[in-house]
């Protein structure tokens, strides 16, 4: 943000800054609040509405952004942290009761870790091959789209897991142990 601000936008880096702390303030006290209420409706439906704000909010953040506006682009980067406080706030519990107990410590790592290297490093270079290419910050909403449109289908195809006992989550070679134990 700072460097888009900066770079593109040709403005003070001190409005980049102040919007990512602010919207990091939001992040921090919604994180909270988006683990209850996960608690309550469960982890998938949460991942679902965040995957949908982020198809949306990758075109309407570049539009606030790109008025030069510093009210706005801190609306923009609220509205972004905002939709990552929902994903952070489900992220660990939603991905931990999809694998069964005896390969989910492994299952959670792999995939996480995987998705943040290639997900995570190859993004801002993304980014900025987009914006060369095409001179505009929309190039750059549209990869986000398609990044939320890839967690939306991956949520709704995974199982919600909010009311499962996770010791029913067992593979094979659990049950197995279990039975041989009884």
């Amino acid at each position: 943000m700072i460097t888009y601000v900066t770079t593109v936008l040709k403005m003070d880096s001190s409005v980049g800054l102040t919007a990512v702390l602010v919207g990091q303030a939001c992040a921090v006290v919604t994180i909270p609040l988006f683990a209850l209420l996960a608690d309550r409706i469960g982890r998938r439906p949460i991942y679902v509405v965040a995957s949908v704000a982020t198809i949306v909010w990758a075109f309407v953040f570049f539009a606030l952004v790109d008025t030069r506006s510093p009210g706005l682009i801190m609306v923009a980067v609220a509205g972004g942290l905002l939709i990552f406080a929902a994903y952070s706030s489900v992220i660990g519990a939603f991905f931990a009761e999809l694998f069964p107990t005896e390969v989910r410590y492994s299952g959670v790592s792999l995939a996480y870790n995987l998705a943040s290297v290639l997900a995570g490093s190859l993004a801002p270079i993304i980014a900025i091959g987009l914006y060369a290419k095409f001179g505009t910050g929309y190039a750059i909403g549209a990869y986000l789209a398609v990044m939320g449109l890839i967690s939306l289908v991956a949520s709704l195809i995974a199982k919600e897991t909010k009311s499962v006992d996770l010791g029913s989550v067992a593979g094979k070679g659990e049950e197995e142990v279990r039975a041989s134990v009884e």
